[in-house]
């Protein structure tokens, strides 16, 4: 309000006139100049898009403070390829922040944005498609003065291309990698008159054109049209742009001061009852003025003059973020105070605000404020997609930044919904605690097997999320014994680990293993086996003496159930052989009796073949003792 209105004191006064004369008079020597692109349109050599490798940002330690210092011409200050440097000022600079790690499943937050826009899945009108902000506007003004060449390596995913251009055009305040998996640079259109459009698509045909500001000589004659209230000459390729759109779905608008005049220009008088075109957004752009029409009959012109004005008030419902309902001009017009051009004609739906780069006030990199800016904040900030001034904001003060907030869905602004430092550890058995018996065994051992590790899906947010110390840490134990029978080789443990806010991590299983335990059954299998294998024992008794195995907890209680088997086994082979030889004995009386004398032969023979038998075992030097 406060420029507004002393806008309109200084022109009514007459000063208006005074500085625009003296805009003109400074064009032709303040102007940046770079080589004009020779071909009339250029497709870049290739159109994939990167896969936005994370990389680490080198911080920016230049600030451009000689950027023409003639701040009343169209030309783009931020342009030039050399980097401008003589700012000491330390910047916060953050490594590119991720848009979908959906593929932990255990996550309690997911930060889960499937269009990559901003705004999570959970409020996102529109989850699978791009809902175009002023932020991605400004990415694409700023864009739009590449070259060809330069603008194929950034979205190809060259990553020294992609840094050069954040650390020297967004002084990493914003890093275009945020647009690079989803974006693509169709073509650009270079005319030897100095126009130049750049567009921008994605796959659901959704198109950016950005018209780049004054770049050279050939842009001069236009500027001073555009100061004089006269129709510019770069106008006539708007039809040629306007023909390049037919396969697209939905247009969007975009350009930096000359740029953002066509921007406005061709909204108003070739998209104006387009139903393709959603909206746009201009920067340090001056308005359309009509002061020749009269006179030179070029009534596209006073449209132009008329509908820009409609478009500035037209009103644009933005509810892609289901908390919240904006209502946005069609065409949006940002200029930074004191800027000539920007206030040159402004458009009543300017939005203002101060220049913080100390690079004067033209250049389209005063929009990527290294400094806070509540204007620009509110301009610029989608979601959880947010500049670096102001990514360690916590609005609620409870110790969660804003941005991470965002990112998973609680309240930035209410203290009550916050997320819980649970979300943000892995809390995991490392391996099994070994200990000789159950007396050894104690808590401090499990805990050593505990391990609670930040997870890194959320790296990004680690300094938004607060801290603590590990003896911060407590922990519950759900089911730990108060004893355990001496034959039991391992039981699990199973642990909660209790975080300094309260919330609980998941149950943690921890093995625990006893070694005496372990070592006793094996002995208790081999004795096993060797009772099997005595065959003097019946199996009854060898029923029994497995039984008392199982019940035994000790090697020496192990030892002495051997060694009853093994007197049992002995007992039981002189009992055998008592029988033989008390057999042996009594057949001189039974082949002497009528009986085994009357007995059919096969009997006999069969008697006979037992007392053989029976020789032969006591004859056996194998049958002795069982040892």
């Amino acid at each position: 309000m406060e420029k507004k209105v002393k806008y309109s004191i200084r022109k009514k006064s007459g000063v208006r006139a005074a500085s625009y004369i003296i805009g003109v008079s400074l064009l032709g020597g303040s102007l940046m100049m770079a080589p004009p692109i020779q071909a009339n349109e250029v497709t870049p050599t290739t159109t994939l898009t990167s896969q936005n490798n994370t990389t680490e940002i080198k911080q920016n330690e230049s600030e451009n403070t000689d950027i023409n210092k003639a701040t009343n011409t169209t030309t783009n200050e931020s342009t030039s390829d050399e980097v401008i440097s003589n700012n000491t000022e330390t910047e916060q600079i953050q490594t590119p922040y991720p848009t979908n790690t959906s593929a932990n499943n255990d996550a309690i937050y997911k930060i889960t944005d499937t269009d990559h826009d901003g705004i999570i899945d959970q409020y996102d009108k529109n989850p699978e498609k791009w809902d175009v902000s002023d932020r991605d506007l400004r990415f694409f003004t700023e864009l739009s003065y590449r070259s060809p060449q330069e603008l194929d390596q950034i979205f190809t995913g060259n990553n020294d291309t992609i840094d050069k251009f954040n650390q020297e055009k967004t002084f990493n305040v914003a890093d275009v990698r945020e647009i690079l998996d989803d974006w693509r640079m169709d073509r650009q259109i270079n005319n030897p008159d100095g126009f130049s459009a750049t567009f921008f698509s994605t796959k659901d045909n959704q198109v950016v054109v950005a018209f780049r500001g004054t770049n050279d000589n050939a842009d001069v004659d236009d500027d001073i049209d555009i100061f004089n209230g006269a129709q510019p000459g770069q106008v006539k390729n708007l039809d040629q742009v306007l023909e390049d759109l037919q396969p697209y779905k939905e247009i969007y608008l975009t350009g930096h001061s000359l740029g953002g005049y066509l921007a406005e220009y061709f909204a108003a008088t070739k998209l104006m009852y387009d139903p393709r075109f959603v909206r746009g957004a201009v920067f340090n752009a001056p308005g359309i003025k009509d002061s020749w029409s009269w006179i030179s009959g070029k009534l596209e012109h006073r449209l132009a003059a008329e509908n820009s004005k409609i478009l500035s008030k037209e009103f644009y419902t933005n509810d892609a973020d289901s908390r919240v309902t904006i209502l946005e001009h069609k065409m949006q017009s940002y200029a930074i105070h004191k800027d000539t051009v920007g206030s040159l004609y402004y458009y009543p739906n300017t939005q203002w605000a101060y220049a913080v780069n100390g690079t004067g006030t033209h250049s389209s990199g005063n929009f990527f404020g290294k400094k806070y800016s509540s204007e620009m904040k509110n301009w610029f900030t989608v979601g959880y997609r947010m500049d670096t001034p102001y990514v360690s904001e916590d609005a609620d003060h409870d110790g969660f930044g804003d941005q991470l907030e965002k990112a998973i869905g609680t309240n930035y602004m209410d203290s009550n919904s916050k997320p819980t430092l649970n979300a943000f550890y892995k809390v995991k058995n490392t391996g099994n605690v070994v200990v000789p018996t159950f007396s050894d065994l104690n808590t401090y051992l499990i805990n050593e097997k505990i391990s609670v590790d930040f997870d890194p899906q959320y790296e990004y947010y680690k300094k938004q999320i607060p801290t603590f110390q590990p003896v911060e840490l407590k922990y519950e134990y759900l089911n730990y014994p108060q004893s355990v029978a001496g034959n039991v080789e391992s039981i699990i443990v199973q642990v909660k680990v209790d975080f300094p806010d309260g919330s609980k991590s998941v149950i943690v299983d921890v093995p625990v293993e006893f070694q005496q335990a372990k070592t006793l059954n094996v002995a208790k299998d081999k004795i096993k086996d060797r009772i099997d294998q005595m065959l003097e024992l019946t199996v009854d008794q060898k029923d029994n003496f497995n039984k008392q195995i199982d019940e035994v907890t000790n090697i020496r209680d192990l030892a002495e159930v051997l060694k009853s088997a093994q007197e049992q086994a002995n007992l039981n082979l002189k009992t055998s052989k008592d029988e033989l030889e008390s057999l042996i004995a009594e057949s001189v009386t039974v082949k002497k009796s009528v009986i085994y004398v009357k007995a059919d032969e096969d009997k006999r023979q069969a008697y006979d073949d037992l007392l053989e038998t029976a020789r032969a075992v006591l004859d056996d030097k194998n049958v002795t003792k069982i040892e």
